[in-house]
């Protein structure tokens, strides 16, 4: 601790038996903090896939790890592939994305067979024209 400065800064915590930080100890790679071992944590923290229940939030999450991965060197991602199953992340966030893009518009109907369901709509219309035409006829 420096005799002049008599309250040492809060942000720096000095070590008693060592006042001087060790700057030969590598805290974070050269990428604005981001370590292959944060990501490693940040990506097993991630929330499960659920189409039942998806978020922007969940998105964000995902979208957020994506990037802190794609910023990492081609050895620590590397690292982090052998921890992580990326592609399945991957997978997981476009399918996120789109069930997200998606969640506004009127469901589809995923192989139903329309002319059955158009030949059931016209015979309802046909008879409803002939119960008319026939109710006006006994009046």
């Amino acid at each position: 601790v420096d005799p002049n400065k008599p309250n040492p800064e809060l942000e720096k915590p000095v070590d008693p038996n060592n006042p001087k930080p060790d700057t030969n100890k590598p805290t974070t790679s050269g990428n604005g903090g981001t370590s292959a071992q944060n990501v490693i944590d940040q990506g097993k923290q991630l929330p499960p896939y659920n189409p039942s229940n998806v978020t922007k939030d969940t998105l964000d999450a995902y979208k957020d790890f994506l990037n802190k991965y794609s910023k990492l060197s081609k050895d620590e991602q590397t690292e982090v592939a052998q921890a992580i199953d990326i592609n399945k992340i991957k997978a997981d966030a476009e399918r996120l994305e789109a069930q997200l893009r998606a969640h506004g518009k009127l469901p589809q109907t995923d192989g139903a067979n329309q002319t059955a369901l158009v030949f059931v709509g016209l015979l309802l219309v046909a008879g409803s024209i002939w119960f008319m035409r026939r109710r006006t006829t006994e009046i």
